[in-house]
């Protein structure tokens, strides 16, 4: 590595875990000097609470799959977390059973967060209750247990 300040980041590879770069303010800058060789750095991933957004869509409106890679044809569904400062992350799709599509995105313990919905279909929370989209929904997640399920449709 050339020398001067880095910040270093690891990723987990398992979810639960957060990287030391994320949901920070001041993310660990390390100086390296010229010609010195980085032998041991410890970096420390703090366990988070898991949000899973489980989205009911039994008329397969969605299309293509959640998962898919490049343009999207037909309807479409995004989430999204935000916190009160700006802190903004994308939920993950993590697979597709039958009529439902499951994403998760970790985040801090000690946090709250809004959920964002990017779609152009009708949200409706597990009461049957319109969600906005494409703007802050006001539904607020609280961090602490390890996961914490919400249920929605899609319409």
């Amino acid at each position: 590595m050339p020398a001067g300040g880095h910040f270093i980041c690891a990723y987990p590879a398992v979810s639960g875990y957060l990287s030391n770069c994320e949901w920070n303010t001041i993310a660990q800058r390390t100086e390296i000097a010229d010609g010195a060789q980085l032998t041991s750095l410890s970096l420390i991933l703090r366990k988070g609470t898991i949000v899973q957004i489980v989205a009911d869509d039994p008329s397969g409106l969605v299309k293509p799959p959640p998962g898919f890679v490049g343009k999207v044809s037909g309807h479409y569904f995004f989430p999204s977390v935000k916190n009160v400062e700006g802190y903004f992350s994308s939920a993950r799709f993590t697979g597709d059973t039958g009529g439902q599509h499951t994403y998760s995105v970790t985040i801090p313990k000690n946090v709250t967060v809004e959920l964002f919905f990017d779609s152009d279909v009708s949200v409706a929370d597990s009461a049957g209750s319109r969600v906005a989209t494409r703007v802050p929904s006001g539904v607020a997640v609280k961090g602490g247990s390890d996961t914490v399920t919400v249920n929605v449709s899609l319409k």
